[in-house]
């Protein structure tokens, strides 16, 4: 394995989620302090990500690796985020906002699928280390998180500047004008073919009826779990300030989730080996259930705490096991297109639900029942039905099987 390389995809995605800590977590809270921006209109800019959901990985898929490499696009896709985050932080404006927004969000989105396409084409069969790397990207938004709070915000620096939340921003600015000229010097380095595939073949000719249906679901489930995390993404920080959180410390409790996800990343390989696949989507999809209804049901400080410390399970169990799961189906040729074409389900579906639904429910949750409790137990029911559809449908299949006997082989050397 290429050392050199290794160390370079394990610094871009650590900066690439510095990247996007500065816009995911505080986005709507940042927003809400503008005046004339109401829940809707925040809904309606976050939902700008799924025009960007839809569009980017689509025009994605047909550049990258043909006209342009996955390496070279992610770099054009940082400066360009560069600018518009500075742009961004300029506007006090409903439209200015939005559609900044949307062009931001299209230089974003495609981001994190194509570190994912070069960490895979790296890896090759070694696909389930993938949580080692990826972990990188959790240690990159804790840093963030951290450095911005109590250096920025903190009282111990920059004491007489007049500072805002807003300034993460600024932040992420210079981290993704650093990242998209680091990443020039990255060069692919394919386990397999190099040549990708010239069109979408999720559901084409070289898979089985079976893994075809198998791989509808899954995208079904993961559609629905996207969903669920805009509402988390959404209401968190509004909720944690209506929870008596100071804004200084409320990135640090956000953060503080990142604390069982290190953990669980770096033995996801050894866990998908021992308990496979459909255990651990399912162990995923209930610690989304548990951390929603925590929500719903107690606004006390210790409750939120150990709700925020759930998230870590579900995105090493769930989100980062989906990913592995998927490429399991992936040749060397359809890897590009198909890590994409997931991006377009999830950031562009999961996305455009997910905001809308999530902003109307905001606003109907607050000035019908004056609380966070219907807000929160609606994304809690759609993780229970996607539980009990990865317990129906999901099995570790002979692909998987395969795949887990050949893991187990190289361990044992």
């Amino acid at each position: 394995m290429n050392k050199n390389f290794s160390f370079k995809l394990r610094a871009i995605t650590f900066f690439q989620y510095v990247v996007i800590c500065g816009v995911i977590p505080v986005m709507s809270l940042y927003l809400k302090e503008i005046p004339g921006i109401s829940g809707i209109k925040i809904g309606i800019i976050l939902s700008m990500s799924t025009a960007a959901g839809i569009l980017s990985p689509l025009i994605s898929v047909y550049i990258a690796d043909r006209y342009i490499s996955a390496e070279k696009l992610f770099s054009v896709c940082n400066i360009a985020a560069s600018l518009l985050m500075t742009m961004l932080r300029q506007q006090s404006s409903f439209l200015p906002i939005l559609f900044i927004y949307l062009f931001l969000m299209m230089c974003i989105t495609p981001s994190t699928a194509l570190i994912n396409i070069m960490v895979f084409n790296f890896l090759g069969t070694e696909g389930r280390r993938f949580g080692s790397i990826r972990v990188w990207g959790t240690l990159g938004w804790i840093f963030m998180s951290l450095f911005f709070s109590y250096v920025w915000l903190g009282d111990i620096f920059f004491r007489d500047l007049e500072k805002s939340i807003g300034d993460i921003l600024y932040f992420s600015s210079a981290t993704a004008l650093f990242l998209g000229l680091f990443s020039l010097t990255i060069h692919s380095e394919k386990k397999e073919s190099k040549k990708s595939s010239t069109g979408l073949s999720l559901f084409g000719k070289d898979l089985s009826s079976p893994d075809r249906r198998r791989l509808f679901v899954f995208f079904l489930i993961s559609f629905f779990m996207s969903v669920v995390d805009k509402y988390y993404y959404m209401g968190l920080s509004p909720y944690l300030r209506y929870a008596g959180v100071s804004d200084k410390w409320i990135m640090p409790v956000i953060s503080s989730g990142n604390i069982s996800e290190i953990f669980l990343m770096f033995f996801l390989f050894r866990i998908l080996v021992r308990f496979g696949f459909k255990i651990t989507l399912a162990a995923g999809a209930a610690a989304h259930c548990l951390r929603f209804f925590l929500f719903a049901f107690s606004d006390s400080i210790i409750p939120v705490l150990s709700a925020i410390l759930i998230h870590g399970v579900t995105f090493a169990l769930f989100s980062a096991a989906s990913y592995i799961y998927l490429d399991m189906y992936c040749s060397s040729k359809t890897r590009t297109s198909n890590h994409l074409v997931y991006s377009f389900v999830i950031s562009g579906g999961g996305n455009l639900f997910g905001n809308l639904a999530a902003g109307n429910v905001f606003d109907i949750s607050l000035s019908t029942f004056g609380s966070y409790s219907f807000f929160w137990f609606i994304p809690a029911i759609v993780s229970l039905i996607s539980l009990f559809m990865i317990i129906i449908f999901i099995d570790n299949s002979k692909r998987s099987e395969e795949h887990t006997s050949e893991l187990q082989s190289r361990q044992s050397i």
